[in-house]
C-alpha cells in the first residue's frame, strides 16, 4: 500500500512540474535561510556555555542609585578581591581581569603582545584546558601562561613550557618563566587572552591596590551551591558600610533614592551564562539579546511563508484533482487513507526541499560567515540541539504544508467531484488570509530594514565633535623603545614628512582600532559637598589640536608652563557637573591623589564613547612619566589620505622594525564600534529580500491559477466591450486589496518594534512617517509587478479561444 502511495505521489508530482519546481525552490531557499539564521542564533546563545562550572560563575558589578536613576558598571576597585576572599565564605574562588599590552623578547624574536592580568584562580574557575605545564601555573608570581595560538604566533612554537620570555612594562624588562600552555579561548567565549600574568604585575597596581574609589578592573567569582544573588547583595553591604560611607552619604545628599531593597549602593552579580547579553558587563554585553530571538523569528516566518505558498498552490490544485479524489472515495478509500496519501506527497516535496536547502547551506555558509564576521560553520548544524530543532521544524513544516490541503481535498463531495462541478469559491478566505500574512511580514521587514539603514547611516555620518577623517590612531605597544622615547621619535620623524600636520598621544583609543582594545577609567570625588564622577583620559601635549576638539573657554596644555603637569582640561558636561563656566581656573582634588588640579580649559562636548550612550563627563590630564600613553594620534592633510597612512607606516617600520603596524583612521575605528548594528541591518536586508522573493513566487503562481480560473469571465467581459485596462485593473484589484491590508497590519508592528530598538541609542534618527509610506509603496509595487505579466497576458488574449469550449 505504501509503495503504491509513493508511486502515485511521484506521478502526481511529475504531472505538475511547474508547481513542483516553485514549491521546491521556495521551500529550499527558506530552509537555507532558516538554517543560516538559526545557526547564527545558536552561536550567540552558546557564548560561555563551555565552562564546566558555569552555574556557579558570576561577574561582580556595582550600582549606585543616583538622583537620575541607577548607574551600574562592571569596573571595580582593585582591593575588592582580597576583601571578599577574607569576608565572604560563599566566595569559593575569585579573580580580577583586566587587559593590557607590553613588549616581549623571546630569543631573537621581539614584538608586542596582549596580556590579561588575572589571579591564580582564573584557570580553575574557567574551562581553558591546560595542554602542557603546571596545573596551577599562576601560583608563582614569576610565571606566565600562553594560549597555544598565541605561542605559535608570537613565539613560533607551542612547545615552550619551562622557557624564559622577557616582558617590558614601561622602560623596565623582566624575565618570566612560561609555566603552561593552555587551549585558546573558543570563538564563543567573551573572555579571551593571548597571555596570562599575575594581577600584581599590572602597571600602577601598587598605586591602586588600596584605593577603593578608583574603578578599573573586572572581577569574577565562583560561589558555593547555597549562595544566591540576593544573599550576596545583602552581604556586600558590609563592604559598602566599611569603605563607602562617605560615598553613600553623598549619593543621599545629592537626591539619590534607595532601591526596592533599600540600597543606595550595592555590589551585585551577573551570571556568566548571561554576560554576553548584559550591557553592564565590559567583557560581554556587545550583543543585544533581542538579536538572536529576532533571527529565530525571521527564520520561522521565512519557513512559514514558504509553507503558505505550498498550501495555496496545493489548495488551488485540489479542485483540479477533484475527480481523482471522488473516484477513490467511490472505490472505498476512507478519509484517513486519502489524507495519508496526500500528506505523503507533501512529505516528499518537503524532503527534497530539505536536501536541496542543506546543499545550498553547505555551499554558502563560508561566504555567509565571512560576510557577517562570525564564526558559524556547518559543523554546528550537526550538533544534537540543532539536529533536534531541524527535525522538529521539518515535521511541523510538513504538517502545516501538507495536512490542511489534504483535509480540504478530502472534504469534496463525491457526487459533485465525479460530475466535475467542483469549483473554487471566489472569496477563499483561507488563501487570502495567508497571502495577507505573507505580505504583512514582508512589509514589516521592509519597514525595519529602512529604519535600520537610516540609523546606521546616521551613526556613521553624525558629527562626533572631533576630526575622524584626517586622524590616524596608532597602538604603541611593542618593541624595546621606552614609550616616552618612542613618542618623541615618532613626533620628530613624522614632522618632516609631507602631509603630516601634528602628533599627540593618549592612554585610550577613540572607537575600536585594529588591536581591538578598549578600556575606560573613571574616578569619583567630592567637590563642594557634591559627588562628581568623571572619565579620566591621560593625554600628551597637542591632543585637542590633533584630534580637532574645540575649546570653548580657557586654553590647552602648554609645554612652557611647568604648572601644567598637574593641570586638567574638562568637557562641557564635566563643567556643568562642577557648576558651569565659572569653574575655569578652579582647583579640584581627586580622592585618591594628593595633588590639586587646576582647570585650565573647557572643551566642547565630543562623543568619546558609542552613540548608544549620552555624552559623559571627561577630564584630560598629562602623564609626567610619559609611560601611560598607549596610542599615538597623527593628524594628516586631507589630500591623498592613503599616501599619508603609508608614510606613517614607513616611519614606524624604521623606528620599530619587526613590530606590526596597526594604524587606522578614526572613521574606520568608529565604524567598528557598530558591528552589531551593521550585522542587524545586513540580516534585515537579506531577510527582507528573501521573504519578498518567496512571497512573489507564491503570488505569481497564485496569479496564474486565479487567472486561469477566470479565463471565460475575462473572455465574456471583452466580448461585452471591456477595455484591456479595465480588465487588468479588475485582476489587480483582488490582490492589491490583500496587500494594502497587509501593510496596515505591518506598519504598527514595525513602528512599535523599531521605536524600541532606536530607544536603545541615546542618539537616533527617530521614526519618520515617510519611511513607512515608502515601505508600503514598495510592497504594492512588488505585488503589482508580480501579477502584471499574467494579468496583461490574460487581458490581451483572444476571447474566442476562451469561449470556444462553452
Amino acid at each position: 500500500m505504501f509503495a503504491n502511495y509513493l508511486k502515485l505521489a511521484w506521478r502526481n508530482i511529475w504531472k505538475s512540474k511547474g508547481t513542483f519546481a516553485i514549491n521546491v525552490i521556495g521551500l529550499a531557499v527558506a530552509v537555507c535561510v532558516a538554517l543560516l539564521l538559526s545557526v547564527t542564533a545558536y552561536f550567540q546563545f552558546s557564548f560561555n556555555n563551555f565552562h564546566k562550572e558555569l552555574g556557579s560563575l558570576y561577574q561582580i558589578y556595582h550600582e549606585e542609585n543616583e538622583v537620575n536613576g541607577p548607574n551600574a558598571k562592571s569596573n571595580l576597585p582593585v582591593p575588592l578581591q582580597d576583601e571578599m576572599k577574607r569576608e565572604f565564605p560563599e566566595v569559593l574562588m575569585s579573580t580580577r581581569y583586566i587587559g593590557g599590552g607590553a613588549s616581549y623578547r623571546y630569543g631573537t624574536t621581539t614584538g608586542s603582545m596582549g596580556i590579561r592580568f588575572v589571579d591564580p584562580d582564573f584557570l580553575d574557575m574557567f574551562t581553558f584546558p591546560i595542554i602542557s605545564g603546571s596545573k596551577r601555573p599562576l601560583d608563582q608570581p614569576g610565571n606566565i601562561v600562553f594560549s597555544d595560538k598565541a605561542a605559535l604566533k608570537w613565539l613560533g612554537s607551542a612547545d615552550v613550557v619551562g622557557k624564559q620570555v622577557s616582558i617590558k612594562f614601561g622602560d623596565k624588562w623582566d624575565n618570566f618563566t612560561i609555566a603552561a600552555v593552555v587551549q585558546a579561548a573558543p570563538a564563543n567565549s567573551d573572555l579571551d587572552f593571548g597571555a596570562l600574568m599575575r594581577f600584581e604585575h599590572l602597571p600602577a597596581y601598587e598605586q591602586h591596590k588600596s584605593i577603593w574609589d578608583h574603578y578599573n578592573t573586572e572581577m569574577f567569582v565562583k560561589l558555593s551551591d547555597k549562595a544566591t544573588i540576593a544573599g550576596f547583595e545583602k552581604h556586600s553591604q558590609s563592604i559598602v558600610n566599611k569603605y563607602y560611607q562617605d560615598n553613600v552619604a553623598r549619593i543621599k545628599r545629592d537626591g539619590g533614592k534607595p532601591n526596592a531593597d533599600g540600597y543606595l549602593k550595592k555590589f551585585s552579580l551577573i551570571p556568566v551564562r548571561d554576560m554576553h547579553f548584559i550591557s553592564i558587563s565590559a567583557s560581554g554585553g556587545d550583543v543585544k539579546k533581542a538579536l538572536p530571538y529576532m533571527l529565530i523569528v525571521i527564520a520561522a516566518f521565512v519557513l512559514f511563508i514558504a509553507c503558505i505558498n505550498f498550501i495555496n498552490l496545493s489548495v488551488a490544485r485540489a479542485f483540479g484533482r477533484a475527480k481523482e479524489v471522488g473516484m477513490r472515495k467511490m472505490m472505498g478509500a476512507v478519509r484517513f487513507q486519502l489524507v495519508l496519501q496526500l500528506w505523503g506527497e507533501a512529505l516528499m516535496i518537503c524532503l527534497v526541499a530539505l536536501i536541496v536547502g542543506g546543499i545550498i547551506t553547505y555551499l554558502v555558509i563560508p561566504s555567509y560567515s565571512a560576510w557577517l564576521h562570525t564564526s558559524v560553520n556547518m559543523a554546528m548544524i550537526f550538533r544534537p540541539e540543532m539536529l533536534l530543532g531541524i527535525i522538529a521544524a521539518f515535521l511541523v513544516m510538513t504538517i502545516v504544508a501538507g495536512v490542511y490541503p489534504a483535509l480540504v481535498m478530502t472534504r469534496i463531495d463525491t457526487v459533485q467531484a465525479l460530475k466535475g462541478s467542483v469549483k473554487p469559491g471566489r472569496k477563499q478566505p483561507v488563501r487570502n488570509s495567508l497571502i495577507v500574512v505573507q505580505f504583512a511580514f514582508s512589509s514589516l521587514l521592509i519597514c525595519c530594514t529602512l529604519v535600520a539603514l537610516q540609523q546606521i547611516s546616521y551613526l556613521r555620518s553624525k558629527p562626533l565633535g572631533y576630526n575622524k577623517q584626517q586622524v590616524i590612531s596608532l597602538p604603541l605597544a611593542g618593541g624595546d623603545i621606552h614609550r616616552g622615547q618612542l613618542i618623541n621619535l615618532l613626533r620628530d620623524r613624522l614632522s618632516g614628512e609631507p602631509g603630516i600636520l601634528s602628533f599627540s598621544a593618549a592612554d585610550n583609543n577613540l572607537g575600536l582600532g585594529l588591536d581591538r582594545s578598549s578600556m575606560t577609567s573613571s574616578v569619583t570625588f567630592d567637590y563642594k559637598e557634591r559627588e562628581i564622577n568623571t572619565n579620566l583620559l591621560t593625554v600628551d601635549y597637542d591632543y585637542t589640536q590633533t584630534i580637532g576638539i574645540q575649546l570653548v573657554a580657557g586654553r590647552d596644555f602648554d609645554r612652557r608652563l611647568a604648572s601644567d603637569s598637574t593641570a586638567i582640561v574638562i568637557n562641557e558636561e564635566m563643567a556643568k557637573r562642577l557648576g558651569g563656566n565659572n569653574v575655569l581656573n578652579q582647583f579640584i582634588k581627586f580622592d585618591d591623589e594628593g595633588d590639586q588640579h587646576q582647570v585650565i580649559g573647557i572643551m566642547k562636548n565630543y562623543h568619546f564613547q558609542s552613540l548608544a550612550k549620552k555624552i559623559d563627563a571627561i577630564t584630560l590630564r598629562l602623564d609626567p612619566t610619559r609611560v601611560d600613553y598607549a596610542y599615538g594620534y597623527i593628524k594628516v592633510s586631507p589630500n591623498d589620505l592613503p599616501a599619508s597612512l603609508g608614510r606613517v607606516e614607513k616611519v614606524w617600520s624604521q623606528i620599530q622594525p619587526g613590530v606590526e603596524f596597526k594604524g587606522s583612521f578614526l572613521d574606520e575605528n568608529v565604524d567598528r564600534m557598530y558591528n552589531e548594528e551593521k550585522r542587524t541591518s545586513q540580516l534585515l536586508v537579506a531577510g527582507a529580500i528573501v521573504t519578498i522573493i518567496i512571497s512573489c513566487m507564491g503570488l505569481f503562481a497564485m496569479a496564474i491559477l486565479s487567472i486561469a480560473q477566470r479565463t471565460k469571465e475575462i473572455g465574456i467581459r471583452k466580448v461585452l466591450g471591456s477595455s484591456i485596462s479595465a480588465i487588468v485593473v479588475l485582476l489587480y484589484r483582488d490582490f492589491l486589496k490583500l496587500v494594502v491590508i497587509a501593510i496596515f497590519i505591518a506598519v504598527p508592528l514595525a513602528w512599535y518594534g523599531m521605536g524600541a530598538w532606536l530607544n536603545s541609542f541615546a542618539y537616533n534618527v527617530g521614526l519618520q512617517w515617510w519611511v513607512f509610506a515608502v515601505a508600503g509603496l514598495c510592497a504594492v509595487i512588488v505585488a503589482l509587478v508580480t501579477v502584471s505579466v499574467q494579468s496583461i497576458r490574460a487581458a490581451l488574449a483572444n476571447p474566442v479561444k476562451s469561449l470556444r469550449s462553452e
